[in-house]
C-alpha cells in the first residue's frame, strides 16, 4: 500500500512540475517573429524580398530591442541582404532582399531559419526559399 501511495505521489508532482513548466515558458514568450510571405522563389539572377515582424502574443512589448539574425548557411549564389538587424520597439516590419546569382543551383524548398533574442528570450522563424531556372 505505501508503494502505491508513494505512486501516486510521484505521478501527482511530475504533473504539477510539468504544468509548471509548461505554464513559466507560456508566460515567458512575449512575442512571435513573423516571415511574409513564409515561402519565397526566386529565379537565377533575380531578386526578391520579404518582410520580417516581431509581433506582441498579447498587449505591448517592453522598451527593448529585438535582435535578429540568419542563422542558415546558404549556398553559393544566394544572398541576403540585411543577414542581420536591430528592431526597436514598436518599428514595423523590416524588408529583407533574397539575391540570386545566374550561376546559383537550382533549389526547392531550403528552410532559412532567422532567430530573434529579446529580453533574452528566443523566437525562430523559417522562409522556404526556392531557386528556379532563369526564364532568360
Amino acid at each position: 500500500m505505501k508503494k502505491l501511495g508513494l505512486l501516486s505521489i510521484s505521478f501527482l508532482l511530475i504533473g504539477v512540475l510539468s504544468s509548471c513548466d509548461l505554464l513559466i515558458n507560456r508566460a515567458a514568450k512575449q512575442y512571435d517573429l513573423v516571415l511574409s510571405p513564409k515561402e519565397l522563389s526566386v529565379a537565377q539572377g533575380a531578386s526578391k524580398e520579404f518582410t520580417l515582424e516581431v509581433k506582441p502574443l498579447t498587449g505591448s512589448l517592453t522598451v527593448a530591442t529585438t535582435e535578429v539574425e540568419l542563422t542558415t548557411s546558404l549556398p553559393t549564389g544566394i544572398t541576403l541582404e540585411p543577414t542581420t538587424l536591430t528592431i526597436a520597439t514598436g518599428e514595423k516590419a523590416r524588408t529583407i532582399t533574397v539575391t540570386v546569382a545566374k550561376t546559383a543551383a537550382l533549389v526547392q524548398d531550403l528552410e532559412v531559419e532567422f532567430k530573434a533574442v529579446r529580453d533574452g528570450l528566443a523566437a525562430y522563424s523559417t522562409l522556404n526559399l526556392s531557386v528556379t531556372e532563369s526564364s532568360q
